[in-house]
């Protein structure tokens, strides 16, 4: 498994990307080379749009800024990398929930994909035994 993951984001955009390495050295080696070409770039097509003062690079970050209100930037961030955690969605049959309703968290999946927690939104234990087409299992928190 990956152990690092060098994370670009731009503080004026939702998307980020991850890039995985083996060691802390090539995440960093990659930061590197990314951040130079980037900065060059950029350096080369709008000088006078960058903030310098507020552009640097280190080992395990960097950052480029612009000029604006809106506080641009794109960072590049070096993280340790952690195996996902695995939640374990184990249904529960609709005649079980009388039994757990009041220990634990019920979570309602509904046919499109999404899901809610039954008693934090308002469901009573009855509505829930007259739903169809709908799974049903237990908050894991």
């Amino acid at each position: 498994m990956k152990e690092y993951a060098v994370v670009v984001y731009y503080t004026f955009d939702s998307e980020t990307c991850v890039y995985l390495f083996d060691t802390y050295e090539k995440a960093c080696n990659y930061l590197q080379k990314m951040w130079e070409y980037c900065f060059n770039s950029e350096i080369a097509n709008n000088e006078s749009e960058i903030d310098f003062d507020m552009t640097y690079h280190e080992e395990d970050y960097a950052q480029i800024k612009w000029n604006g209100n809106d506080n641009p930037m794109r960072i590049w961030q070096v993280t340790g990398v952690s195996e996902p955690m695995k939640i374990d969605t184990t249904y529960i049959k609709k005649e079980e929930l009388p039994k757990y309703w009041e220990k634990k968290s019920i979570c309602i999946e509904f046919p499109d994909g999404t899901d809610a927690l039954a008693q934090e939104n308002g469901y009573t234990l009855e509505q829930c035994l007259k739903m169809e087409d709908v799974k049903f299992f237990l908050d894991w928190n």
